[in-house]
């Protein structure tokens, strides 16, 4: 008796082994299946809303051996990606971004550039720039007081400034043209060049 239970419980196990390598090789071919599908990644740039609003960007992204423009759908095996965003006249780029994808999923990379900002010192004895060059809707000028007395700039269109020592003002010009700029009751000037 004790020979036929041991020959039907050997019987269940010789049973169960090619049933245990069936799921095992459909699991491992699920996984590997999940884990060669393309993923989506979709890049896009835009500009920081801090100055003035933000706007999409059309730039030159590059990830892995590709360069393409923004706004972009890159379908790639999954993995780790770094998204290096190109240079933009006015702005400076994002860092490099580093993202997963995961297979049959879409993740998104978004880079922010930020206006280079003209920074104007302001003292009793002048400005340290008298000609700047800022684009139209996107340079922020700051006019900073750096001197121990109040300074009152005063900007064509705009009108009368004070400025506290270590105050400052920043404007974004909208339009193309060229802003004058002095300190009141001085013969202390300069010209901005928005193109």
């Amino acid at each position: 008796m004790k020979r036929r239970k041991d020959s039907k419980a050997l019987g269940r196990a010789l049973f169960a082994i090619p049933v245990v390598v069936v799921v095992g090789l459909v699991v491992f071919g699920l996984a590997s299946a999940i884990s060669t599908q393309s993923g989506t990644l979709t890049v896009e740039a835009v500009s920081s809303g801090r100055y003035s609003p933000s706007v999409q960007l059309k730039v030159q992204v590059t990830v892995g051996n590709t360069t393409r423009t923004t706004p972009y759908n890159f379908s790639l095996p999954q993995g780790q990606y770094n998204v290096v965003f190109g240079n933009e006249d006015w702005y400076d780029a994002p860092p490099v971004h580093s993202v997963s994808l995961i297979g049959g999923k879409t993740a998104y990379v978004i880079g922010t550039y930020t206006p280079v900002v003209k920074a104007i010192q302001v003292t009793s004895s002048g400005f340290n720039a008298t000609t700047v060059t800022a684009k139209h809707g996107v340079t922020p000028v700051v006019w900073v007081n750096e001197g121990s007395a109040v300074e009152v700039l005063v900007v064509t269109g705009i009108g009368r400034i004070p400025l506290e020592p270590s105050q400052n003002y920043t404007q974004v010009f909208a339009s193309r043209g060229t802003v004058e700029f002095s300190i009141l009751n001085t013969s202390f000037s300069g010209t901005i060049s928005c193109v």
